[in-house]
């Protein structure tokens, strides 16, 4: 069972992805068709941003000892991983990344309120705690939702 210090950072953890989620939402709304392909300035596209981010979710989820129902993160990482490039023809559709990556919101509070966040994993980025990770991934995230925000900014005009 968590202690009250990580379930008061598992509350702001999942406030930050639901504030992620949030501006990626924004930033898919009423784009012209096509748009979500589109690479401005040799950029990534706002599909593998958006798909890159639902892999990184889906390794924290892993990282909580679970899984979203409905998605192999495997075929995601493949497609959208951080080696990988925009690629329209192996794409999944925005809108399928987006209902997944709305899905994992509820799976990911849950993990978090039951995870004791305290202990040192081995991270992709060295040995840090599991709370540090997620937290990490929380800053990662917002890194892209800033840069989905830009994308969107760039293809509306809005």
């Amino acid at each position: 069972m968590p202690d009250s210090e990580s379930r008061s950072q598992a509350r702001r953890l999942t406030d930050t992805y639901r504030r992620n989620l949030a501006t990626f939402a924004r930033a898919a709304a009423e784009l012209p068709e096509g748009a979500e392909h589109e690479r401005i300035g040799g950029a990534s596209s706002l599909n593998w941003v958006t798909g890159h981010v639902l892999g990184s979710r889906l390794l924290v989820l892993g990282f909580l000892n679970t899984r979203q129902p409905g998605v192999d993160a495997e075929a995601v990482r493949a497609r959208y991983g951080k080696d990988t490039q925009p690629d329209p023809d192996n794409a999944l559709p925005l809108t399928e990344l987006l209902e997944h990556l709305n899905a994992t919101q509820d799976t990911l509070a849950a993990a978090l309120n039951a995870t004791d966040l305290t202990p040192t994993v081995q991270s992709p980025f060295g040995e840090m705690t599991l709370g540090e990770l997620v937290d990490f991934f929380g800053w990662h995230e917002g890194y892209h939702a800033g840069q989905a925000a830009m994308l969107r900014r760039q293809l509306t005009g809005k």
